[in-house]
């Protein structure tokens, strides 16, 4: 895919938009005497590393084994996380894309726990970078830069990653080439953690190598709780092979995406209340070892072509979807370690399993500061959908605790309807029974007929 525009992470609660400081007041070796905040001071020349494109290349050369063009900037503009616990290079990724990024020692702890199955590390880079806020606080941070676990350990900022999204997401996430990243489900409120239960028991995942409806139902349960119809999406799924296959399958996703478009045309509080809820679109918000992913909801044409029903554009995509797995996080702002299919935009593919092209970017809750509004406008989608990814795992256990929950309350339930004497409280046996199977009704068998907008 085409590089993203400027980017963004996201949270829960108050929303804590990260702010820039101008490269006129980022300073080398000492700040001002009277600097007036925000401002930032680096240790020495050089600490702000990224690749950059001359002619629209980011290689040395065309050579498989071409390293990535690296810049060392004496200084630079940079984004900074509202509490000033992180910093990156300001970048929309179309020239420049930063390699190192810096962070207070508690934030870099936080990203080693939650990084425990990544098959990368951050390590330290020797630079420190201070930071004093908007506020007037001062905060003290280390550059760092990844390197694998195990094996052969690269030079500073040389490491080879992945190219396609998906892949790196995987190793970022789950330290697996691509194919933990296609096994991660939704994570968001109690419909899309049941609904993920659900795709994990199916193996229905968002998975770019094996077919996958789970943005299609996603983007239905959205339509339907904004009042729009319910179009059968689960039954893709038993879609038989055969020659109407391809047409049956886009007659629902068109009218899928036409009622999801509609959902977001109607817009307005309530439409961004079960946004956040769900944590999807600009409300996506990952935690480090999680993921961001955005997808289209579009059916190709006979032409090959999607529509984007915001916009009245047909065009051919050039990617299906776009990972981004979270490495570090402080309050709703998060920083990223991305790749992305080479090529499309002119610069050559190279070497698609081992690429030296991988980079960091900041993303924040603000308008104009989210992953989803950074893919968005790429113009690469057509009716995007982001979703908030998590190991399918972490979600297998929300469902079973669920059930193990209902099981014991139902046993509970039982002996206290053994001990019950008929007659008067005939009433209340009968409403504990009801509630009973109301409870079992969220079995595994059971549950895709009881999510939101599902028929």
């Amino acid at each position: 895919m085409s590089p993203p525009v400027p980017p963004a992470p996201s949270g829960h609660g108050v929303v804590q938009p990260y702010f820039t400081i101008g490269r006129g007041k980022v300073y080398v070796g000492r700040g001002p005497k009277k600097g007036k905040a925000p401002y930032a001071v680096i240790d020495k020349e050089g600490a702000f590393v990224s690749q950059v494109a001359y002619a629209g290349n980011f290689l040395e050369s065309s050579a498989k084994d071409a390293e990535a063009n690296l810049h060392f900037a004496r200084t630079t503009a940079l984004r900074v996380s509202d509490d000033g616990q992180i910093a990156i290079e300001d970048s929309t990724l179309v020239k420049l894309q930063p390699k190192t990024f810096f962070a207070t020692d508690a934030v870099l702890a936080a990203s080693q726990q939650g990084m425990t199955n990544s098959a990368y590390r951050l390590v330290k880079n020797g630079r420190t970078l201070k930071v004093v806020t908007q506020q007037g606080v001062e905060k003290t941070l280390k550059g760092v830069y990844p390197q694998p676990k195990g094996g052969k350990t690269p030079k500073a900022y040389r490491a080879r990653m992945p190219q396609n999204c998906n892949n790196i997401s995987g190793m970022v996430t789950s330290g697996n080439n691509g194919a933990t990243t296609g096994r991660m489900v939704p994570n968001g409120a109690d419909e899309l953690a049941s609904f993920a239960a659900y795709a994990e028991n199916r193996r229905e995942h968002v998975s770019p190598t094996q077919a996958s409806d789970v943005q299609f139902q996603i983007a239905e349960l959205v339509a339907t709780l904004m009042g729009g119809q319910a179009s059968n999406v689960v039954g893709l799924a038993d879609i038989e092979l055969g020659e109407d296959m391809h047409r049956r399958r886009r007659a629902i996703i068109d009218r899928v995406a036409v009622e999801y478009a509609n959902a977001l045309r109607g817009g307005g509080q309530g439409l961004n209340a079960h946004l956040r809820r769900l944590r999807l679109n600009q409300h996506a918000a990952p935690d480090v070892g999680e993921a961001f992913v955005t997808l289209s909801i579009a059916a190709e044409g006979a032409n090959g072509k999607v529509q984007d029903l915001a916009s009245g554009r047909s065009f051919t995509p050039r990617w299906s979807y776009h990972f981004g797995g979270v490495v570090a996080k402080s309050g709703n702002d998060v920083v990223t370690l991305e790749n992305y299919a080479r090529g499309a935009d002119g610069d050559p593919v190279g070497n698609a399993s081992s690429d030296p092209r991988w980079y960091f970017q900041m993303y924040g809750l603000k308008r104009g500061q989210s992953f989803h509004e950074a893919q968005v406008a790429s113009g690469g989608f057509a009716n995007p959908i982001t979703m908030t990814l998590r190991s399918p795992d972490a979600v297998r256990g929300i469902y079973n605790n669920r059930v193990a929950e209902a099981q014991a309350q139902a046993r509970r339930r039982a002996a206290f309807n053994r001990r019950v004497k008929v007659g008067a409280t005939a009433v209340a046996v009968g409403l504990l029974a009801v509630t009973v199977s109301v409870m079992e009704a969220w079995s595994y068998t059971n549950l895709r007929s009881k999510l939101p907008g599902w028929v």
